[in-house]
This record gives structure tokens, sequence and C-alpha cells, in this order.
């Protein structure tokens, strides 16, 4: 009889804000929040390499800070707590910003992630709205589960 193979079931979850004019040192400003990791603009992509390309963007990037086996809706759920109460400086850096859900998990059946554009929806925005939202996100079905969560409703839409 074989072993039993070791359980590689994992998830990973980040908000990773890019932006060409604001600075990291901003967006940690205006959140109230550091970043886990950061770039900033113009800095080298391989900093032992003094010849390698440049970025193109500010990189902010926040981790749920959660184990490798935690539940993906946990992590989304800390995520989102991360960001509560800042929508409105949220919504003024999208003006110069793009901010992004990132998302990834590993099961016995292989892996899948995907990252979701946040969309700054009118709070009230309804369990009708968010559907709508996933199929326009979504359309050549290439993501097989994606949670939202709003202040009223969950939905765990597996595709």
């Amino acid at each position: 009889m074989q072993p039993a193979a070791p359980v590689t079931k994992w998830s990973a979850g980040s908000i990773r804000i890019t932006s060409r004019t604001v600075t990291v040192g901003e967006i940690s400003g205006r959140l109230g929040s550091p970043a886990d990791q950061q770039f900033e603009r113009d800095s080298l992509m391989s900093p032992r390499n003094p010849t390698s390309v440049r970025r193109e963007t500010s990189v902010w990037l926040r981790r749920s800070g959660l184990p490798d086996d935690s539940d993906l809706t946990d992590r989304v759920r800390v995520l989102v707590a991360l960001v509560d109460g800042h929508r409105e400086e949220l919504a003024s850096l999208s003006a110069d910003c793009d901010l992004e859900l990132r998302l990834g998990f590993g099961s016995e059946n292989g892996q899948g992630g995907c990252v979701l554009p946040v969309d700054l929806r009118p709070v009230g925005t309804d369990e009708d709205g968010v559907n709508d939202a996933l199929r326009q996100s979504n359309p050549k079905g290439t993501v097989q589960r994606v949670v939202f969560i709003g202040r009223d409703y969950v939905v765990d839409h597996e595709v």
C-alpha cells in the first residue's frame, strides 16, 4: 500500500494597486496602510542587474497575511476588511491607479486563479449587479470560482 499523497490545497490573495503617476508612498498615505511589497516607477526590474528594464508603474501590494491553507473565502474577507472604510480614498486613487483583487488557489485537481479589476460600484449594488459584473468580467469562462462580498450578501459562484 502506498502512503497517502500530501494535501496540496492552498490559496493566496492580495490587493494590487499600480500607477504611472502616483507613488507607493502616496498610496500608503491615502489608505493609511503600508504595502507588504512595493516597487516605484522607474526602479530596476532586477536590482542586481543595472542594465535591466525599468518598471513602467509604481506597484503597491498588500497580501491577506493568512496561512497558505486558509480558505479562499476567508482570504477575500480579510482583504475586504483591509480596505473597508477607505472607499473614498480608493475612489480617488482609481482616477490615476489600477486596482485589482488577485486570487489564486491550488487543489488536488490543479491550480487556478483570477485577477479582478476593482469596480467601485455605488454603495447599494445588489446581488444581481454582482452577477452582471461576473458575466462581464468572465466572458470566456476562464474563472472557475468567484466570491463577491457585499455589505448585505456573499455570492460564492462556481462557474
